[in-house]
């Protein structure tokens, strides 16, 4: 196992199973359990190790697709709750219209509502001098960020008008690489929470996270 995990991505598990949740981030970190381990021993592993290796964003794609009318509906919001307790990580949630989704909703959902900031993610526009140049700044950044196999550092800017027919603007949105239809997202982040022996953030997890595009 590497040493450090800064970013852990996982779509949110839909079963009713109990140990979904948890076991999907072990299987992320390429962490090892048993198949008979308890949900309680699970989720604490998780904590443990994400804890260990460092992970300050934890992102959970595909929330809208939760079936609100299964018990796991409510016991997932209970165990992303347990989760931003005790990782001190700031909490990622995207999906489509997940505000509107039910995810929140019911007396579970409105209390990791409130440990939430809705941010809407738009498509670039791409008509006018500015928004080419707000464009090419992003395609740098991600050239910047992105490893990228065999490639010249510098040769991703000419294709700036490609990209964008490509990704329609939205070059996070899922199956963007296939279809350049513009595709509206929604995201929810939460700063981070610290267990005990961290520092906590200047905001607790009752507040608001600094805009961001998910």
């Amino acid at each position: 196992m590497t040493q450090a995990v800064p970013v852990v991505y996982i779509t949110m598990p839909t079963g009713e199973h109990p140990k979904a949740l948890p076991a999907e981030l072990l299987y992320f970190l390429g962490a090892p359990h048993a198949v008979r381990a308890t949900e309680t021993t699970l989720t604490y592993q998780a904590c443990q190790l994400m804890t260990d290796l460092g992970t300050s964003l934890v992102i959970v794609d595909e929330v809208h697709g939760i079936d609100r009318s299964r018990a796991s509906h409510a016991q997932q919001s209970d165990q992303l709750k347990y989760f931003m307790d005790h990782v001190p990580a700031t909490f990622v949630l995207a999906g489509i219209n997940v505000e509107n989704c039910g995810f929140f909703n019911g007396h579970r959902g409105e209390q990791l509502a409130r440990r939430f900031t809705a941010l809407k993610a738009s498509p670039s526009n791409y008509s006018t001098i500015p928004q080419r140049q707000e464009w090419a700044l992003l395609i740098e950044g991600f050239e910047r960020a992105l490893r990228l196999h065999a490639h010249k550092p510098g040769s991703l800017l000419p294709l700036a008008d490609y990209l964008y027919g490509r990704t329609g603007g939205c070059p996070w949105a899922p199956g963007s690489g296939c279809r350049p239809r513009p595709h509206s997202g929604h995201g929810y982040a939460a700063p981070c929470s610290a267990s005990s022996g961290s520092a906590k953030p200047a905001r607790s997890t009752q507040g608001s996270a600094p805009p961001a595009s998910c």
